[in-house]
């Protein structure tokens, strides 16, 4: 086997994993820009803020970060505190608030907005 099939082999293993081990977040600044972050389901909101602060900043510094929030179809707020709460209990806490924003056959992924304090 080649290197690049021996490579695209165990990427799409990884991905083929990712919806068992992580949350999958689209991350939506408030420009407009968006992207995708995993957090291992384990992993904690000041996990989140860091690796929101390591993709946009490549750093650890969590104070970037002005503001991350879920924004609701009811459209009230749901802002995560930078502590030591697992994702998924974060999650779960607030479920019913809380909706993947693809349809039952893709992969579950949330918009979580980002605020940096930038506007443009």
């Amino acid at each position: 086997m080649n290197d690049m099939l021996c490579y695209q082999n165990k990427l799409n293993a990884y991905i083929n994993e990712i919806p068992n081990r992580m949350i999958t977040f689209e991350v939506t600044k408030l420009c407009g820009y968006n992207t995708f972050i995993f957090l291992y389901k384990n992993e904690t909101c000041n996990d989140l803020f860091c690796r929101v602060s390591q993709h946009f900043y490549d750093n650890n510094d969590t104070t970037n970060i002005k503001e991350l929030y879920f924004m609701p179809i009811n459209g009230t707020k749901i802002s995560i505190q930078n502590t030591n709460t697992s994702i998924r209990n974060f999650i779960n806490q607030n479920y019913k608030q809380i909706k993947p924003i693809y349809n039952l056959t893709s992969p579950v992924v949330y918009k979580l907005y980002f605020d940096d304090g930038h506007t443009h």
